[in-house]
């Protein structure tokens, strides 16, 4: 198995959300001070409250990936970019839940799952095709404030842990399973539209960053090269935030 680590791009989430939260603080009065039509949005910042939520019901994704490969004293590197957009159920649901630790203070985290596989056939000969599943979760810290009636900006940081196993059938029906682990740094400002006291609409957009990365075929090769990814993924989503 082959391991990256970059290690000074751990220090990067916590400057950018303490830096955001301080300014966001000092610009954004107490929701126990705001006027009373604010009461459309329930009191989250109580500590008191957890939030639930389908995060990705909607979204586009752009991924910008770079996997560099070494063997036998040569290198090689590959740069990868797509795009992608989901409607109703055609990408995948990251469900999350975060409790509110203080006034505006938020810490929680997320978790999605995904899954695919199939069978081709032909001349009467019926082949596996590679089956996939994908697993993300991660903890996150968040900074919580009302802006506006029925709306509150919703700023989460965390880290995100990603495994994706792929199955491969090989010649003579033996198989191979080439497992890929990501962290990456991700940090997501929201906009929380509520339409009902304790449901909101909640619009994101969120930047992540690999910071470490890990390579692992089973059963392992002759020759296996050392592998690594970097890469940012960029995203705009649209979900459901439940209020309990």
């Amino acid at each position: 198995m082959n391991v990256h680590v970059s290690r000074s791009a751990f220090a990067i989430l916590g400057t950018l959300v303490l830096a955001t939260a301080t300014n966001a603080s000092a610009q954004t009065r107490r929701k126990s001070d705001l006027p009373a039509e604010h009461s459309a949005s329930p009191d989250l910042a109580s500590g008191h409250s957890v939030l639930l939520g389908v995060e990705s019901v909607m979204g586009f994704e752009a991924v910008y990936v770079t996997t560099k490969q070494e063997a036998a004293g040569r290198s090689q590197e590959v740069k990868t970019s797509t795009t992608s957009l989901g409607l109703l159920g055609e990408r995948r649901a990251d469900f999350a839940a975060d409790a509110f630790l203080a006034d505006h203070i938020t810490l929680g985290g997320s978790l999605s799952y995904a899954s695919g596989s199939g069978t081709q056939e032909s001349s009467g000969t019926k082949t596996d095709l590679d089956s996939e599943s994908v697993w993300r979760a991660g903890p996150r810290v968040g900074f919580y404030a009302p802006v506006a009636p029925a709306l509150a900006f919703w700023l989460r940081g965390g880290v995100e842990y990603v495994r994706d196993s792929t199955e491969s059938t090989l010649t003579g029906g033996s198989k191979s399973t080439t497992t890929v682990s990501l962290t990456q740094l991700a940090i997501s400002p929201a906009l929380l539209w509520f339409v009902a006291p304790h449901l909101a609409i909640n619009f994101a957009a969120t930047a992540k960053t690999i910071v470490a990365s890990s390579y692992d075929v089973s059963p392992a090769p002759a020759l296996t090269p050392s592998t690594s990814y970097s890469g940012q993924v960029y995203n705009v989503t649209v979900g459901l935030t439940g209020a309990l």
